[in-house]
Parts: structure tokens; sequence; C-alpha cells
């Protein structure tokens, strides 16, 4: 998955709905910050759209900016979740998203180094 890199300097304001764009043809990843051990990322997805299930060894922090739709986090499976909800993943935990046919989905993933390597 391609990401849209932004300025990446500290400090400021930043708009979270002014970097919302979508793509018809996959999910848009825009980089919204990243340095040494902290990536924030927004997850831009069409009515449809999905960020198939994946792990990476850091903690993942996700927030529904916009709209509504589904987030895994691994056991727990598909968890219903609209805008407000917050959902945490650990490292090496599958995650993805889904938004539903008629509604598109926005998420904010607040990505850090995990506090020691995983088992």
């Amino acid at each position: 998955m391609e990401t849209h890199k932004s300025a990446q300097a500290a400090g400021g304001v930043k708009s979270l709905t002014k970097m919302i764009h979508f793509r018809d043809d996959r999910p848009n990843v825009h980089l919204v910050y990243d340095a040494p051990g902290l990536r924030v990322a927004l997850f831009c997805l069409n009515a449809g759209q999905v960020v198939e299930p994946h792990v990476a060894p850091m903690n993942v922090l996700m927030t529904v900016v916009r709209g509504h739709g589904w987030i895994l986090v691994g056991e727990d499976g598909e968890l219903p979740v609209e805008a407000g909800d917050l959902v945490a993943c650990r490292p090496d935990e599958p995650h993805g998203m889904r938004a539903p046919k008629n509604t598109d989905l926005v998420v904010l993933a607040v990505i850090s180094a995990a506090p020691h390597p995983a088992p």
C-alpha cells in the first residue's frame, strides 16, 4: 500500500479534515507524522474498500475519525466501529479495516515502537 507523505515537521496545527482524500482503486494512506518511534497515518477507505489484515511489530492505536465500518484485531475478529471509537492493537497482533458498501471510513492510526521485542 502506497502512502502519501506530508510535511513531517513537529509542532503547529494540522487539519485532519483537509487531509481526507479518497482513491477509487484502493484505500488512500496519508502519512501525517513520521519520527523515530512514532508514526501517524490517516487511512481513507471509500465504500467497500478493505485494508487486509496484517501484522507489525509495533503498538497500533486506531481512532475512527469519520464514518463507520469494521476494524479487525487479533482474536476479537471484526469489531463494529463508528466515528469517535478507539481500538488498540498489540505488537504482532493481526489488524485491518473494512468500510461498508454504502459509506466511507476514515481511521487515524498512531503507530509506536514496541516496548520490547516480541517473543
